[in-house]
């Protein structure tokens, strides 16, 4: 019987370079076939019904950012039977956002509003928290973000403002300090290069993957 392959999650605030890095990882591992990369929202249907949520309840903005993370949960029902099969067949994991997003952009969005949604959004994810094999945090200060997303040339989306960035930064933080399984943060502050040669030495190292 083939051996479970690892899942490895990438988080981190936007700006952080994160799915810059996961690509670059995608590419070193991918030999013959042996890597795959995932994403979340698995159905990009739902970042459109999280938008219509919010529409529809305009006076309401706590209840429409609840219901919006009970989709993000039930969207990675879907994403984690995806990657299970993945894994169970050989295939190394490169999963590019998982639980921790929905916990730091969630609940930094109920925090702007007054609101301490950290519990409950960690209650619904409850089911996710042990799935990873590692995860690994690309930490970055708000206005090193920003900076990046300003060279983007768009306009910016809802979760781009410093003060998001930052509250999503303390959450992610808070729950990666939680997470029982084998990770590491870094400071993605600093060169994609370095960050890059960082990561895929944790992995190669640690995870036993070439």
């Amino acid at each position: 019987m083939r051996a479970r392959a690892p899942v490895i999650v990438f988080e981190g605030i936007d700006g952080s370079g994160k799915t810059t890095v996961v690509r670059y990882i995608g590419r070193k591992l991918d030999r013959e076939g042996g890597a795959v990369t995932t994403s979340e929202p698995y159905d990009r249907g739902v970042i459109r019904e999280a938008s219509r949520i919010a529409r529809s309840l305009p006076d309401s903005p706590a209840d429409a950012i609840r219901r919006s993370a009970l989709l993000f949960a039930g969207d990675r029902v879907k994403h984690t039977v995806a990657m299970e099969r993945f894994a169970s067949s050989g295939k190394i994991v490169l999963c590019d956002r998982y639980y921790m997003s929905t916990i730091a952009y969630q609940g930094a969005q109920l925090a702007l509003l007054g609101v301490d949604g950290y519990g409950w959004l960690r209650t619904i994810n409850e089911p996710f928290v042990d799935f990873p094999s590692a995860v690994i945090l690309l930490d970055s200060k708000p206005e090193t973000a920003m900076k990046r997303i300003s060279r983007r040339g768009r306009r910016h989306e809802i979760f781009e403002t410093e003060s998001l960035l930052g509250e999503a930064r303390s959450l992610y933080a808070r729950e990666f300090t939680r997470f029982r399984g084998l990770k590491l943060r870094v400071d993605a502050d600093r060169s994609l290069d370095r960050v890059k040669e960082d990561v895929l030495s944790f992995i190669v190292d640690r995870l036993d993957v070439n």
